[in-house]
């Protein structure tokens, strides 16, 4: 994983897509969840720059390492536009500093969505965000910024996912459901229509959610869902 940290002194600035023409996309993080992503890009026709990570040998095959942390602070940087590729398996600050780092190096976040995976018309997805193979995302469903939706993941009609969360394979978020940012919804896991979620919560892998889980920042398993921490 990448150690990267915002620069000292470093203005915040808000995310961005990527504009005029299609500009080749920089992974942040190498690794498993590295690989899933170069192939939801590679399905969807975008070019992939390289790979950045402290690690020299983690770059998938087919790609190549450009650099550490240190690279994103040359003017070479500025060419691309940047897609955190570092997994989420627990709930975390990783990815969501990883993010704030590249934007506060004025740089861009890439949106990616794979070529088998639905968007419906009225959806919204944020900057840095990835929709993975067959996931669904419905009517009305906003995603907000460094999201993951990984394979088959659903999010229904009106859902709504904050910033940094993690919607697991399998995973359904129904109708007018919310969760909060940092938050993940594990692999299988079933939130019923418009329950919520607070803040950096971790539902766990094949969890049924049937009522509000508001507390931020706890753990959640088992059919209904019980509080383990």
């Amino acid at each position: 994983m990448s150690d990267i940290r915002p620069p000292e002194g470093a203005p915040i600035r808000s995310a961005q897509r990527e504009g005029g023409p299609v500009t080749a996309i920089v992974l942040v993080g190498g690794g498993g969840h590295c690989q899933s992503c170069m192939a939801v890009l590679q399905s969807a026709g975008r070019e992939i720059a390289g790979v950045i990570d402290v690690r020299r040998g983690v770059a998938p095959p087919g790609t190549v390492w450009l650099g550490d942390d240190a690279w994103l602070d040359t003017n070479a940087a500025r060419d691309f536009v940047y897609l955190v590729s570092v997994g989420l398996n627990r709930v975390g600050p990783r990815r969501a500093a990883i993010y704030e780092a590249i934007l506060q190096r004025g740089l861009s976040l890439a949106t990616a969505v794979a070529s088998s995976a639905v968007v419906a018309p009225g959806a919204s997805i944020g900057p840095g965000t990835i929709v993975m193979h067959q996931a669904v995302v419905n009517a009305g469903a906003r995603i907000g910024a460094n999201c993951i939706v990984n394979t088959a993941a659903i999010v229904e009609h009106g859902a709504v996912l904050g910033d940094h969360c993690h919607a697991a394979p399998g995973s359904i978020v129904n109708g007018d459901a919310q969760v909060g940012s940092g938050s993940m919804i594990g692999a299988g896991a079933v939130l019923l229509p418009g329950t919520r979620i607070g803040a950096n919560v971790m539902v766990g892998a094949g969890c049924v959610v049937t009522r509000d889980l508001l507390e931020d920042g706890t753990t959640w398993a088992g059919a209904p869902a019980r509080k383990l921490s």
